[in-house]
């Protein structure tokens, strides 16, 4: 079973969700929320890679 940790960070002066972790007991992966890729103050959040959509 995995682990969902919602992301949350600073874009345009204002609290954000950027997306989720979903970690289990031997892996872990990062999805952006789609919400933030539409977001044009939204940055990249090392190590994922970064694509917005505009």
């Amino acid at each position: 079973m995995a682990d969902i940790i919602d992301v949350t960070t600073v874009a345009g002066g204002k609290e954000v969700h950027a997306g989720r972790i979903y970690r289990t007991r031997t892996s872990g992966a990062f999805e952006y929320g789609t919400d933030y890729l539409r977001d044009r103050a939204a940055f990249a959040l090392a190590p994922a890679p970064f694509r917005p959509r505009r």
